[in-house]
């Protein structure tokens, strides 16, 4: 069993077999979950190119099953430097990894890093972000308490 959000492939039919007839689009059920696309791979693994985790949909229920909240979800899936591929052939720990995150017409790429600087700030979050086009990083901010909360889904 997968330490991944305990998720299983087949969750995306059972989840939305409601697509196939005719529902009240303004009830509130039927918005309260979110189909991502998902996969992860490194480029030190002996599976680059291809993915670790080949390409699948996770369901996640806001706050609900499959979810956790985001600073939960780094510490535990990203940050720890202990945590394993779940690939047989790939023992590069999945801190070292890229994961994809799909859906609609938007994309989250998450690599981890560890700051190479001094800081005294050393126990929060970082972020930033690279327009895909330029390769331009935005500033360097740190994750707020009230981010860290936000659902994951």
């Amino acid at each position: 069993s997968s330490e991944l959000l305990e998720l299983d492939n087949h969750d995306y039919l059972e989840d939305f077999t409601y697509a196939t007839k005719q529902v009240d689009c303004f009830d509130m059920k039927y918005h309260q979950k979110i189909p991502v696309l998902f996969c992860s791979n490194s480029v030190e693994s002996p599976n680059w190119p291809s993915a670790c985790i080949k390409p699948w949909v996770i369901v996640m229920d806001f706050y609900g099953k499959r979810d956790i909240d985001l600073y939960n979800f780094l510490m535990r899936y990203c940050f720890r430097p202990n945590y394993d591929c779940f690939s047989g052939k790939c023992r590069v720990k999945m801190n070292k990894h890229v994961r994809y995150f799909a859906h609609g017409d938007a994309a989250i790429f998450l690599r981890t890093d560890v700051m190479k600087e001094e800081t005294s700030e050393f126990e929060h979050i970082r972020t930033w972000g690279q327009c895909i086009s330029c390769k331009t990083n935005t500033p360097v901010s740190i994750l707020s308490p009230e981010a860290q909360s936000f659902s994951f889904a």
